[in-house]
């Protein structure tokens, strides 16, 4: 019998891979959204999903994104609150 290993993931991981989706989802819909301004649509989807699905993905990244600079300030805030009681001590 093989042990598996439970990988748990760490508060700086967690942030980490919240910042990039926030920015992957920003910047795909940003392009999604350039897509449906300047290009045709090559086959039955219409340019306004295609705006809608650029407006979607923006507004997510641009949420995850607030979301991931509040928890940085508190993570900081904890951080640096730790690191005086460690002085103190």
């Amino acid at each position: 019998m093989s042990k598996k290993s439970i990988h748990i993931i760490t508060p700086e991981q967690k942030m980490t891979v919240q910042l990039w989706l926030g920015v992957i989802l920003a910047i795909f819909g940003v392009v999604l959204l350039t897509i449906s301004f300047f290009f045709p649509p090559a086959g039955v989807i219409d340019a306004s999903v295609l705006a809608a699905i650029g407006e979607v993905f923006t507004f997510s990244g641009a949420l995850i994104g607030i979301d991931y600079t509040y928890k940085y300030k508190v993570y900081k805030k904890l951080q640096d609150e730790d690191n005086n009681q460690e002085d103190i001590q």
